[in-house]
């Protein structure tokens, strides 16, 4: 379940600097997340988007999120090893242009 935390409230020491509200979710994995925003309605859709993206398995890891897409053809090109040398030899070919083109882009997935 996703809540938000008044950091302000939390540590008073805090009070009037940096960003007040903190949403809070646990991911599939069971490992507690947050995010830290200055307004507390933001801080409250964000909790639920997390929630509900949980919930339908449309999930992403903030920080695989940021991988670039040239990082994410490598990875690929990894797993694709196990085919037909020609094949693989082919899927380069088409990586590199990829890469070329979008390479330090941040992927989608």
């Amino acid at each position: 379940m996703a809540r938000v935390k008044d950091l302000w409230a939390a540590y008073p020491e805090r009070r009037g600097r940096g960003k007040r509200w903190l949403s809070i979710w646990i991911d599939p994995t069971g490992r507690e997340r947050s995010q830290a925003f200055s307004k507390k309605g933001d801080a409250e859709r964000y909790a639920s988007r997390m929630e509900t993206e949980i919930a339908q398995g449309a999930y992403i890891d903030p920080k695989k999120a940021r991988i670039t897409v040239a990082e994410w053809c490598s990875t690929w090109l990894e797993g694709y090893a196990t085919h037909r040398s020609s094949t693989v030899r082919q899927a380069n070919v088409h990586i590199r242009r990829i890469v070329a083109e979008f390479g330090p882009s941040r992927s989608a997935a």
